[in-house]
């Protein structure tokens, strides 16, 4: 549907909402993140947002009292197929980051996020396919 739509040259505002941990055989990139050393992470919607060419921008939510948010759009590019790979990813993790630690009570911390590890991941990876191995 994404494509149709910029295709026929239509405006298309599209959310990503990555938070949470990668599947085995999804996991093609890892980040420090709060305080881990190497956490996977989502790289899908930089991967679609190059094919398609569209701008980039990281939605901040901040609570400015009880039931009363503001949101900002940042952005991360405009150029996407420029950008080396990852790099799209590795500045939304950054800039995700950056509005957990200003305001950790707004992240949903009951997921695991840190429930994969590179150690397990690298004994389902097979380098000469590319490709995870779960037995």
């Amino acid at each position: 549907m994404i494509m149709k739509l910029k295709q026929q040259d239509r405006p298309v505002l599209v959310g990503f909402i990555a938070d949470q941990a990668p599947f085995w055989n999804n996991i093609h990139y890892w980040t420090p993140f709060l305080n881990h050393p190497e956490t996977p992470v989502f790289t899908g919607a930089e991967k679609l947002m190059k094919k398609l060419d569209m701008d980039v921008y990281y939605l901040d939510i901040r609570q400015t009292r009880r039931g009363y948010y503001e949101a900002e759009f940042i952005p991360v590019t405009d150029k996407p197929r420029e950008q080396p790979e990852y790099s799209i990813t590795e500045r939304y993790t950054r800039l995700l980051e950056q509005s957990i630690v200003k305001s950790p009570s707004l992240w949903l911390w009951s997921h695991n996020r840190w429930k994969r590890t590179k150690e397990e991941w690298l004994k389902m990876y097979d380098p000469k396919t590319g490709k995870v191995f779960m037995g």
